[in-house]
Parts: C-alpha cells; sequence; structure tokens
C-alpha cells in the first residue's frame, strides 16, 4: 500500500517593504555620522598643528616683577608670529617656584581695574608686552614663575624674584 503524504508548501516570504526602507534610512544616516566625524577629526587635527606650531614660536624675552606699597605687578615681553596675540589672552598663573599656586587671573584690565587683571598691549612689530597687575603685596620677595594661557597654546616664563 502506498501511502502519500501532501506537503504543505510554505511561502517564503521576504521583509515587509515598510520595514526594508527604514533599515536603508537606518544604515544611511549611521554612515553619514561616521562620515561626518571622520571629516571633523581630519580638520581639528589639522588645527591643532598649526596652533601647536604657533606656540611653539612664541618666546618669552624677559620677565619682570615690582612691588609697590600699594601692589605688585608682573611684566612678560614676548615675541610672537600672531599679530593677534592681545586678543588671544585667557589667562595668566603666578605659581610659587615650588609649583603651588599663587594666583589665578583671567581678568582684562579695565581703567578703573582694581582687582587682579592682564593687560596686553603691542610694543613693536612681533613684540608684546602682557602685564598682570593689581596683585597683592603679599607676593613681594618671593621667587616665582607665571604660565600664561592663550588661544595659541600656553607659554611659561623663567623664574623671577618679585622685588
Amino acid at each position: 500500500m502506498v501511502t502519500t503524504t501532501a506537503r504543505t508548501k510554505t511561502a517564503k516570504r521576504g521583509i515587509e517593504p515598510i520595514v526594508a526602507a527604514i533599515l536603508l534610512i537606518a544604515i544611511a544616516i549611521v554612515a553619514g555620522v561616521i562620515l561626518y566625524l571622520w571629516v571633523s577629526r581630519l580638520i581639528s587635527s589639522g588645527t591643532t598643528t598649526t596652533t601647536a606650531s604657533v606656540a611653539a614660536q612664541m618666546q618669552v624675552l624677559s620677565v619682570e616683577g615690582l612691588c609697590t606699597s600699594q601692589s605688585c605687578t608682573v611684566t612678560i615681553y614676548v615675541r610672537s608670529p600672531n599679530p593677534l596675540l592681545s586678543t588671544y589672552i585667557r589667562e595668566a598663573v603666578l605659581y610659587f617656584v615650588n609649583g603651588t599656586v599663587a594666583k589665578v587671573v583671567s581678568k582684562e584690565c579695565t581703567k578703573s581695574s582694581t582687582e587682579p587683571c592682564i593687560e596686553v598691549s603691542s610694543v613693536s612689530g612681533d613684540v608684546y608686552k602682557i602685564v598682570v597687575k593689581n596683585l597683592d603685596t603679599k607676593y613681594e620677595g618671593g621667587t616665582y614663575y607665571c604660565e600664561v594661557f592663550t588661544s595659541y597654546g600656553t607659554f611659561v616664563t623663567p623664574s623671577f624674584i618679585m622685588s
């Protein structure tokens, strides 16, 4: 006796067209984000190289600390290839010679400034004068160095005695 079994044919179906469209859109968005991140990293690494090379070209010519009976002042002369250095000074940090922070100054001087502030002016050509004004007289007699932060990088002065 011969038995025949009927096979049920199941039709294999693909994914719905709407799901396929959503998957394609998601893949395109992810690829776009990856491309954007890759390109922005390339652009920013080029900028970092440029700003680092400008920072390396800045040269401290001299530094001096002077105190009067009312306040102390640090004057730094810097040679910089950037003609706009005066607009890019962000902060000056006065350190004791052992590396301990003595004072952080990040305010730009005005005519009536009585608090510690920074004043930058062009002396001649590529030489700039950076003055950290209105420091407390308690710094008189100490040995310090100053670190100046600019948009182009950081430079450190040699040590000096506040006299």
